[in-house]
């Protein structure tokens, strides 16, 4: 009772003084609400593209069934390039917000060669040759061996979501995201809420 609540008073009090355009105001959604009373959310190919497209970084990222991945990089040296990474973990809480993928295949679109030249070099190697992948302020990556990390909890605390409070806590820290898998064309969160 207390959760519908506190759904209710998000919906009413917090989502109209989001500025429209603002993705998030769509991930709120009533049916979004009801996937967080279940302890699941679907964030779709879109959602996460939509957000790489803004800090124009040439990259998309598309979800494939099995916890997978690919991950797609224009680049003006190489062309495109193309990751296959397991999604290992996917972790929100008021400490930390991070996803940690394993790289399991790198290519070059239409590069044989220097597709089998890349498949034999680890991660941490090629970043050092074509320098870290930046996704944008606040986004901080960090490659060892071919495990990516990506943390966005310094990109999260600047958010009007953050900042806002329900109850006297953080709206940013009432969401806990525990693990996630992969569909095709969108990432499932298990989640639920700290109230």
């Amino acid at each position: 009772m207390l959760l519908q609540t506190v759904i209710r008073q998000i919906q009413g009090t917090v989502l109209p003084h989001l500025p429209a355009d603002l993705e998030v105001v769509n991930l709120l959604d009533a049916q979004t609400l009801r996937e967080l009373l279940n302890g699941k959310v679907a964030i779709s190919d879109q959602v996460v593209n939509k957000y790489l497209a803004i800090e124009g970084q040439g990259l998309c990222v598309y979800a494939k069934p099995d916890n997978v991945v690919e991950i797609i990089k224009e680049t003006s040296q190489w062309g495109t390039i193309c990751l296959l990474a397991s999604v290992t973990t996917i972790i929100h809480d008021d400490k930390q917000s991070t996803i940690a993928l394993q790289v399991r295949e790198k290519k070059v679109i239409g590069k044989c060669i220097v597709s089998w030249v890349l498949s034999m070099c680890k991660m941490s190697w090629l970043t050092k040759l074509v320098g870290n992948p930046a996704l944008g302020e606040g986004l901080a990556v960090s490659v060892d061996g071919d495990c990516i990390t990506v943390d966005f909890k310094k990109k999260l605390s600047t958010t009007k979501l953050a900042t806002m409070k329900l109850q006297d806590k953080s709206i940013l820290n009432m969401v806990r995201v525990y693990s996630g898998k992969t569909m095709d064309g969108k990432i499932i969160l298990d989640v639920c809420l700290n109230i």
